[in-house]
């Protein structure tokens, strides 16, 4: 793979991020590309029974008739279980215990998510009684960016590595279940598949996994779009959005 020279950063105790960037790929803060929204309380008793999850900080805890978000959704948790991620593939309800992503401003919504998991948002849990995950130490995360089109190829190589780990765990699952007194041996290998999986994530997002596009490109004789092109119109598009945003806000407190 071929790797551009070190790039200057801040020092951010809470990532492992090397100063090392594949060729056309961009080293943003999340808060820099995407919006973390609060979710929304929803108990129990007030849910309808519909085809829509319902998300805490530890996944899935129920079904509702309606979605508080608009489509693909990345749901964070902010209580209880910190710095979970969980991805929703169609719209849901965030509950008050989590934070959610579901405008991607041309980013590929999976990449997005296996970015946030490569990462140890637990540790950036500053409570003591409580857990809790701060939102603005979650903007300041580097997020490594890849081209969009490098972005789907990472995402499908992922995906078909992590079927292989998940299938792997099944097995080993219903081992357990068969053999007597083989727990702790398939707890240990289960471990083992958890790291794998993080190597994984780590190498995707050291672009080791597929062929960066900037090679796709030197190989094919044609032209390609770096990262950087893609904040440039993520930062362009933002600047149009607050403002309308804003506005849209005043408008609502006027009338309360």
């Amino acid at each position: 793979m071929n790797v551009v020279n070190s790039v200057e950063l801040h020092t951010n105790t809470h990532t492992n991020v090397s100063s090392d960037l594949p060729e056309g790929w961009a080293l943003p803060e999340l808060g820099g590309i995407v919006e973390v929204k609060y979710g929304k309380g929803l108990k129990k008793t007030n849910r309808i029974s519909g085809p829509v999850p319902v998300y805490g900080s530890n996944g899935v805890v129920g079904r509702h008739n309606a979605s508080l978000t608009q489509g693909p959704t990345i749901i964070l948790g902010r209580k209880g279980t910190v710095g979970a991620v969980h991805f929703s593939s169609v719209p849901c309800w965030a509950i008050d215990t989590t934070y959610y992503v579901d405008e991607f401003n041309g980013l590929i919504p999976e990449y997005l998510s296996y970015a946030l998991r490569s990462l140890d948002l637990a540790d950036l849990d500053t409570s003591t009684a409580i857990p809790g995950l701060n939102r603005n130490d979650l903007y300041n995360q580097y997020i490594p960016l890849a081209p969009v089109a490098e972005q789907e190829r990472i995402v499908a190589k992922v995906e078909e590595l992590l079927t292989r780990v998940n299938t792997a765990r099944e097995r080993l699952t219903k081992v357990a279940g068969i053999l007597a007194g083989a727990e702790k041996h398939v707890a240990a290998a289960a471990a083992r598949t958890d790291k794998l999986t993080q190597a994984i994530l780590a190498r995707a997002f050291r672009g080791e996994l597929v062929p960066t596009e900037a090679e796709l490109a030197r190989r094919e004789g044609r032209s390609y779009e770096p990262a950087s092109a893609l904040l440039a119109k993520i930062e362009a598009q933002r600047k149009v959005v607050k403002p309308q945003r804003k506005r849209g806000e005043s408008r609502r407190r006027r009338n309360q």
